[in-house]
């Protein structure tokens, strides 16, 4: 008998940040978090590129940063939700406070990362917890 091929679980993401590096950061640190699955990450620089892919795109996730240049994750979390889109969302910011981070769930963002405390590990177990994956200890 042929071993059966491994089928790797396909997953898009959606990651809207206006800093070049802190996108390329998240993106390298959630693909090295999840190496069983295939990861195809797209990026957004501001609200109105990430509305329009999320128009004509499907994601698994969506990661918006907090503060953008043009507007705040949290707008764009609102215009999400208005258009009824039920995509797992997790804000990312460099203000690592408690307040922020409620304030991210009580908006209707799935978790937060503190990009202060930026590790494969704390970016997987949030992405794998936004999506539902089950994290091994």
């Amino acid at each position: 008998m042929l071993p059966l091929k491994t089928q790797l679980r396909e997953i898009n993401i959606l990651i809207v940040d206006d800093d070049k590096e802190d996108l390329y950061i998240l993106s390298d640190l959630v693909k090295r978090g999840l190496t069983e699955s295939r990861v195809n990450i797209s990026s957004a620089h501001s609200v109105q590129d990430a509305l329009s892919m999320i128009r004509t795109r499907r994601f698994d996730l969506f990661i918006f940063d907090y503060i953008l240049s043009n507007a705040s994750g949290f707008g764009l979390l609102q215009a999400v939700k208005d258009q009824n889109i039920v995509t797992p969302v997790v804000i990312a910011t460099g203000f690592g406070d408690e307040e922020t981070a409620v304030r991210a769930i009580k908006s209707g963002a799935e978790d937060y990362i503190s990009k202060n405390k930026l590790s494969v590990d704390y970016v997987s177990r949030v992405v794998k917890s936004a999506l539902g994956i089950q994290v091994k200890n």
